[in-house]
């Protein structure tokens, strides 16, 4: 697993560069929680190309069936 720095530097200015103007802005959590809040969605959304490639893991349906731990196999 590569580390992207690009990446990484890219979602924490997505949370701190909203949140620590907000702070130094207002003076108040209030309006601080709210925005930290937004830009963590925000950031969340963000995913390197590899993981777009890689998609997302199966699981098998069938898979007790398959591997006889369904009605055959004494379980009541």
């Amino acid at each position: 697993m590569t580390v992207n720095f690009k990446q990484i530097i890219l979602k924490l200015s997505i949370l701190l560069v909203p949140s620590y103007s907000v702070a130094y802005l207002t003076d108040k959590i209030v309006y601080v929680v709210p925005t930290l809040a937004a830009a963590l969605e925000v950031a969340s959304s963000i995913q390197d190309s590899s993981a777009k490639k890689r998609g997302s893991a199966r699981v098998d349906e069938n898979g007790l069936e398959s591997a006889g731990a369904g009605a055959g196999a004494g379980i009541d």
